[in-house]
């Protein structure tokens, strides 16, 4: 982590060293991958898919002879949230309606093969409580700095949050373990 500040300040990414140490942190915690099918999504009882505060991504991945997972291409497909609104909506609600929306049709079109979600469950360090900008910054900040391929929101240009610092535990691949955000 200290190799990757003192990398940041010589190549002046990082504003400054006191703005690093006063940005906000998080971490999210991803379950591994479910098979992203209407069926399997429906009937699984995982209880990521039943959280109502949290981040989630569709990967693409294919399994080899040896029994691995290749996952491709090296970055998320799609980066999306899920925040309690007035119907107490689950991650997994969310992800049924990509399958009727043009976000599913782009998953569809670029996972050739298998395509996963992953659900990353939000653990706050330094800030109060889960709010809807807590977890719009969070999302941003994962697709600024992943680029994904089927995400066209404004943050994927640039970031416009509060300084974040997002930590990623668990089965976070093909994400960055870390990812760093400043407000331009």
């Amino acid at each position: 982590m200290i190799k990757k500040i003192k990398y940041m300040l010589i190549m002046e990414k990082l504003p400054s060293l006191q703005r690093f140490i006063k940005m906000k942190k998080v971490t999210v915690q991803w379950s591994t991958r479910i098979m992203n099918d209407k069926e399997t999504i429906t009937k699984s009882k995982s209880k990521y898919l039943d959280l109502e505060e949290a981040v989630y991504m569709y990967v693409c991945a294919y399994k080899t002879r040896q029994g691995g997972i290749v996952f491709f291409p090296k970055r998320p497909i799609y980066i999306g949230k899920s925040y309690k609104r007035q119907n107490d909506e689950t991650v997994r609600d969310r992800i049924l309606e990509h399958f009727n929306d043009d976000t599913g049709k782009c998953i569809m079109k670029k996972c050739t093969k298998n395509s996963y979600v992953k659900v990353g469950k939000i653990i706050l360090e330094e800030i109060q409580q889960i709010s809807p900008k807590v977890i719009q910054y969070v999302e941003c900040c994962l697709i600024n700095n992943n680029q994904p391929l089927c995400n066209d929101k404004p943050c994927k240009i640039s970031y416009t949050g509060y300084d974040l610092q997002v930590t990623n535990i668990g089965s976070y691949k093909p994400l960055k373990e870390e990812s760093l955000c400043f407000r331009n």
